[in-house]
């Protein structure tokens, strides 16, 4: 058994103990920083068998054996050691490694041998690159990174992660222009941007590559590219309402774009100015890079007010209003209409008709109150159903579909083909709204086809609401004065649900099947009047107490046949073995029950 000490040997210090490995075909291992080694540093590995007496051998990548002694021309020999005490030990000296140097090198004693891999690199290193760059948008910039080392690097470069690619994207030129020059000591690459745009703006980074048989190594380098242009304020909408309640905390958040770095200032607006505002004991301002928060209580003097964020740089500034506005409590919606239904699936957009800025309140979620119709007592009046029996669901979040002036909402595990009816609450941070108007509305007794609205009066609605995501289903509450304002609201209607095809197929079997029966009765009675052998089929049901069904059809099979006698008519009804005359007179004809092995 070998064992391997890889070691590192700077100057007249001991050399330090990397890893040991014991066992047959085990790889040596290093340290992270010491997988790699640099041309011309002073190395060492060490091997140490685990016999007395062995003979111990180390070998090159080509498979030469290596010199004990050093000769003055050698940079790579082996020395026996004896500071593992009794056991040989053999070092493997590298007085100054050279990238030649790379591979497999071996350890022998007799039939057994270890490997361990050796990778030397002149790493690369990035010279005389600039690493931040201002300019101007809708001109074109190159960005240049040069690196030397050995193997030689392969230059690349990347942004947000995204491997940069000179070529055409659908048909069009790339934006960007990839070129690498090689100088005496260095390979440069080169990054040209055409057009550039705001988007352009922000870190690129160049990465040098160096790969070999045995080992890689990648440098990297960022670049920061400061596009000149005025600030702006990150944000869907430049006015923008607080809803508040009084003795509130709040946090106002202002964050820019724009280089140079924009300033940030915040304003209180009055009806004849603005006032500049500094942290003291009434705000606290808060301000990192391109973000900055106004911090306050509300009070009388604040609400109602309109604050200020102003962002400016040489390029122009820009600016956004915060209102404070007091929370209301909500109205109910104005409408409720059916926008989808499946067997299950219900959805509805409710309506406000007038709100305005002055009129307007925030929306936190909506409270459903939904019960059966045979729950909610037959055909007996809707102006007494009984809500205490009802469902609830409260919705909230991405559950909520908004827009400027209403919600769509959906309400889900529903009934097939069954009536309900509907009451509402909005809510938010103030109070519940009063219950809105009843709507029943039905559920088709199949899934559609195809999933179209039943009623669609309004655009759809694109916006999400960005709340977090709360379904809650319990059983109803009391709802006191439910009764009495239902009893003077309106009641929406769903749209009628077509009748489903298979329903009037099997109505139509139904009926010929009694047009059959029918038919069949009363050939039966005009047989008399035949003057040919009949088979007739009847469906009838099964008497030999299985259950009724369709499937048991049994056939009556009668032969008749007709002689005249004189004046005389005689004829005779044959069923299997039975029969009978049948004289001049009419005769009542008894006839044998149908024959069960008939197919």
């Amino acid at each position: 058994m070998l064992r391997f000490l890889s070691g590192l040997a700077v100057g007249g210090e001991p050399w330090r103990i990397l890893s040991t490995v014991y066992g047959e075909n085990i790889m040596i291992s290093r340290d992270d920083d010491d997988e790699i080694w640099s041309v011309g540093e002073k190395r060492e590995i060490i091997c140490i068998g685990t016999q007395r007496n062995q003979k111990l051998r180390w070998k090159n990548p080509l498979g030469i054996e290596v010199e004990r002694r050093r000769p003055d021309n050698t940079r790579v020999y082996s020395q026996e050691r004896s500071v593992h005490g009794s056991m040989p030990t053999l070092a493997l000296l590298f007085t100054r490694v050279a990238a030649k140097d790379s591979g497999m090198w071996s350890c022998h004693a007799g039939d057994q041998s270890l490997f361990t891999n050796v990778c030397v690199m002149d790493p690369a290193v990035f010279v005389t690159t600039e690493t931040e760059v201002n300019i101007d948008p809708g001109r074109a910039i190159t960005l240049t990174c040069e690196a030397r080392g050995k193997p030689e690097p392969t230059m690349l470069w990347y942004r947000d992660g995204n491997l940069i690619v000179d070529e055409y994207v659908k048909g069009e030129p790339s934006k960007y222009k990839l070129m690498t020059k090689y100088n005496v000591h260095s390979y440069e690459s080169l990054l040209t941007i055409s057009s550039l745009e705001a988007s352009d703006a922000g870190v690129y980074v160049c990465a040098a590559v160096q790969d070999s048989e045995f080992c890689s190594s990648n440098k990297t380098l960022d670049i920061i590219l400061n596009l000149n242009h005025p600030p702006t304020i990150l944000s869907d909408s430049m006015s923008e309402n607080i809803y508040v309640q009084y003795d509130e905390n709040i946090t106002l958040n202002c964050e820019t774009g724009g280089y140079p770095l924009p300033e940030i200032t915040w304003f209180q607006q009055y009806s004849d100015g603005v006032k500049k505002l500094d942290t003291d004991n009434d705000w606290i301002i808060i301000t990192e890079d391109n973000k900055s928060q106004l911090q306050f209580r509300v009070d009388n003097e604040t609400v109602g007010a309109s604050f200020l964020c102003t962002v400016s740089n040489k390029h122009g500034e820009a600016e956004k209003v915060f209102k404070i506005v007091p929370i209301i409590e909500p109205l109910a919606p104005d409408t409720i209409i059916l926008a989808n239904a499946t067997d299950t699936t219900v959805t509805f957009k409710a309506y406000w008709d007038s709100i305005d800025d002055e009129s307007a309140f925030p929306i936190e979620g909506i409270k459903v109150y939904y019960v059966k119709k045979s729950r909610a007592g037959g055909r007996k009046s809707e102006s007494t159903i009984n809500w205490n029996k009802a469902k609830v669901v409260i919705l909230n979040g991405s559950n909520l579909i908004g827009d400027l002036d209403g919600i769509q909402f959906t309400l889900n595990g529903l009934s097939p083909d069954t009536t309900y009816f509907m009451l509402l609450r909005v809510y938010n941070d103030a109070a519940y709204s009063v219950l809105s108007k009843q709507v029943k509305f039905s559920t088709p007794a199949f899934p559609p086809m195809i999933e179209e609205p039943l009623i669609v009066e309004r655009d759809e609605v694109n916006e999400e609401t960005e709340k977090d995501d709360i379904v809650v289903v319990t059983e109803a509450e009391d709802l006191p004065g439910t009764t009495d304002r239902i009893a003077s609201s309106e009641v929406s209607e769903s749209s009628p649900i077509s009748v489903d095809s298979n329903n009037f197929y099997a109505l139509v079997f139904g009926v010929g099947i009694f047009v059959v029966i029918g038919g069949c009765m009363f050939i039966m009675k005009k047989m008399y009047k035949v003057a040919a052998s009949a088979l007739v089929f009847c469906p009838v049901i099964e008497n030999s107490g299985g259950p009724p069904s369709f499937v048991a059809i049994f056939s009556i099979r009668y032969s008749i046949s007709i002689r005249k006698i004189g004046n005389v008519k005689s004829f005779r009804v044959a069923n299997g073995n039975r029969s009978e005359a049948v004289g001049g007179r009419r005769r009542r004809r008894r006839l044998a029950p149908p024959l069960q092995s008939d197919p």
